[in-house]
């Protein structure tokens, strides 16, 4: 997540309509720092055409009116501080902090997979903020093709 490599992380949303939820996955990683992870696998599925979800603590907005070339995703909750990334596997709660998250992800030229069974990657750019708890952070940085 940054052109200096001391941040770097992931966020996931999953929609599984047939189960009636959504699995929301943040994780967030710095050197000699705690892992920072959100995750929520009880929320309800978007309604048709939005992906757009207020429930349980957790507010959360994806944007994607440009497909394939910029992606905005906003959203607040509680996460929590894990001393060791492995308690998370262990079902350990850790330490509750307020996230917030403001980043924009915006593709180069797409890439065509060099086989039918590979996926289509594109180098990608974000920016934007990210706070954890009381400390706002900066992001830019990149990922090629």
């Amino acid at each position: 997540m940054s052109e200096d490599g001391e941040l770097a992380g992931y966020l996931r949303l999953g929609l599984y309509p047939n189960l009636g939820v959504s699995w929301w996955t943040v994780m967030i990683v710095t050197p000699g720092q705690p892992l920072v992870a959100w995750t929520d696998y009880e929320l309800p599925v978007p309604g048709e055409g939005a992906l757009r979800l207020r429930a349980r603590g957790v507010e959360l907005v994806c944007d994607t009116t440009k497909p394939l070339e910029e992606l905005t995703v906003r959203g607040s909750g509680i996460g929590a501080v894990h001393g060791r990334p492995e308690a998370i596997y262990e079902g350990r709660t850790g330490q509750p902090i307020a996230l917030s998250i403001d980043l924009t992800w915006r593709t180069g030229r797409l890439a065509v997979p060099l086989r039918a069974d590979h996926p289509i990657r594109s180098a990608v750019h974000v920016a934007g903020q990210l706070r954890l708890g009381d400390q706002e952070i900066a992001v830019a940085g990149h990922r090629p093709a």
